[in-house]
């Protein structure tokens, strides 16, 4: 993982493997772009964010409005899906029937240019 920390210059942190069973939820008063996790690490514990898509952890994390990041979705393992509160640290499966494949192209599914709906 790497971050600029200036115009010319980017700091580079080595990464090792976490598994999932090492990460539990963890409940926060205020909301954030990525879900607040605990993290064991051999026989301690670590208060941490869990980035959901890039499957990331990191230390710290911004606040952020909670009308958009109090609920964030983790797929677990391929199409099985959780959808967690983070002001409980609670999390429900999600039923597959109510997800929707996001399609590359939109106008190739719906067979028509959208180009011209734009603003």
């Amino acid at each position: 993982m790497a971050r600029w920390i200036s115009k010319s210059a980017i700091e580079v942190f080595g990464c090792a493997p976490v598994e999932l069973k090492d990460i539990a939820l963890r409940s926060t008063k205020a909301c954030h772009p990525f879900i607040p996790v605990i993290v064991r690490i051999k026989d301690h514990k670590y208060e941490a964010f869990l980035d959901p898509i890039l499957r990331i952890i990191a230390s710290n994390a911004s606040i952020a409005d909670c009308g958009i990041f109090k609920t964030h979705y983790l797929e677990t393992q391929p199409g099985t899906w959780l959808k967690i509160d983070t002001s409980t640290g609670i999390s429900t499966p999600m039923d597959n029937s109510c997800m929707h494949e996001l399609h590359e192209s939109l106008s190739e599914k719906l067979g028509h240019d959208m180009t011209h709906h734009l603003p």
